[in-house]
């Protein structure tokens, strides 16, 4: 995962191998059943950590709305922590 995550790859590319690998077609994104949408969040979350927020937001333009869990509108992850604190 880490190789995929690193900066020469480009994010359409690093999303095309995740779904090759893990075999995730087009209807399984479009319309998740629960285990595919906790992998979505996982692959967006740990895109995210790795500072690869092309890849999240490309994680979000192909699954629908919520499936990558809560980003604010930089693509950094909203926790439930940061929510409380902004009074959200």
């Amino acid at each position: 995962m880490e190789s995929l995550l690193s900066k020469s790859s480009d994010s359409k590319q690093v999303v095309g191998q995740l779904k090759e690998t893990l075999q995730l077609d087009q209807a399984s994104l479009e319309q998740p059943d629960s285990q595919t949408k906790k992998l979505i969040r996982c692959l967006a979350r740990q895109a995210n950590s790795s500072n690869r927020l092309d890849v999240v937001k490309q994680f979000r333009e192909i699954s629908p709305a919520g499936t990558t869990g809560e980003y604010d509108n930089d693509y950094k992850v909203i926790n439930d922590r940061q929510r409380n604190l902004e009074g959200g």
